[in-house]
């Protein structure tokens, strides 16, 4: 594989991560589930989710009743082959539970969120 193929790959990543973000903030969380591989496991903040459907019920449980934003940074992917690759990023997770932010004429507050 040349680096072009590889350049190709590491832009497909991460085009694939802003996608799940942006169906996540709009709550579209079934189209952020179908990026998922059927058997995917899910790691996060303590919680251990197998399959599309587990990860589709911790979405909505988790991030349906308000407004969730993310802030991702410093994404490297390295691809290991022309199927696989991998991924590391940091991510800040800012969450009104409580808060439609569609229901508001003014920005949702820094102290309205959960961190």
């Amino acid at each position: 594989m040349n680096r072009n193929e590889e350049r190709a790959i590491e832009w497909d990543c991460e085009q694939l991560l802003r996608r799940y973000y942006n169906f996540v903030h709009g709550r579209e969380f079934s189209k952020a589930v179908a990026l998922f591989t059927p058997d995917a496991d899910w790691h996060a903040l303590g919680v251990d989710l197998k399959g599309r459907e587990a990860i589709l019920e911790g979405l909505r449980s988790g991030f349906a009743a308000g407004t969730v934003r993310h802030t991702v940074t410093g994404t490297v992917v390295t691809v290991i082959d022309a199927e696989n690759a991998e991924s590391v990023y940091c991510n800040s997770v800012y969450n009104a539970p409580d808060i439609r932010i569609e229901d508001r004429e003014t920005p949702i507050a820094m102290e309205e969120t959960r961190r």
